[in-house]
């Protein structure tokens, strides 16, 4: 497995995304209200794509970054709900937001439930539903950045042995050299030539930054 340097990517985790024009997909088969809808996010300086009916969606659409999908609950076919879960089931992960005319709790609580960001009830208030797609897009943004830097800090970790590891999370816990010596067998001067290798492989100055990364990596793990 290739490895990378601590410092290569310490510098990936804290590299800034390239800013990207929002986007949104809009899926709704009522073609008056879908260009009234593009109206508002075009005047709001969203990117739009919009879809009359749910086959014509699934089809056709690719995932963007900066991006959230404008869904109508009640659609011949296929609708709002049925389509958030296809999308699930395929992994597509850009927030969703429903609007229906009859947000009634049983429907609110199921899409809420199967991931939804919102669910909106007709009428639409332009201001309301610009807010919440976007903080629907910075939401996800946000997550995906975390997982990012999980991911990222696992990397990190595997630089180590597997000998390194277990001295690395014992330092972490705050345990001196003598007792992880003991917990794992070894002299307590084995320790401390192990915990140099490991601030010196992942270029941390304390057990508390050491600390700061396992947990970050340990970020999702249930």
């Amino acid at each position: 497995m290739e490895r990378h340097s601590a410092s290569h990517l310490s510098n990936m985790m804290n590299t800034e995304d390239t800013p990207t024009v929002p986007h949104v997909a809009i899926v709704d088969d009522d073609a008056f209200f879908r260009r009234a809808l593009e109206r508002i996010f075009s005047s709001a300086g969203f990117r739009v794509e919009s879809f009359g009916d749910a086959e014509n969606f699934l089809s056709g659409y690719i995932p963007k970054p900066d991006a959230c999908i404008i869904l109508d609950l009640r659609m011949p076919f296929i609708g709002g709900l049925e389509i958030q879960q296809r999308l699930k089931d395929r992994h597509i992960d850009v927030p969703v937001i429903i609007y229906t005319g009859n947000a009634d709790v049983p429907v609110t609580v199921a899409a809420m439930q199967a991931g939804a960001f919102a669910v909106l009830e007709k009428p639409l208030s332009s201001e309301l539903l610009i807010m919440q797609t976007r903080a629907a897009i910075a939401s996800s943004k946000e997550r995906r950045a975390k997982r990012e830097q999980t991911t990222l800090a696992r990397a990190r970790l595997e630089i180590l042995t597997e000998r390194e590891r277990e001295t690395a999370q014992h330092l972490a816990e705050g345990l001196s050299a003598p007792r992880i010596g003991e917990a794992l067998g070894i002299s307590p001067r084995t320790v401390e030539a192990h915990r140099v290798n490991v601030f010196r492989k992942l270029e941390v100055k304390s057990a508390a930054e050491l600390a700061r990364l396992i947990v970050l990596a340990e970020l999702g793990e249930t």
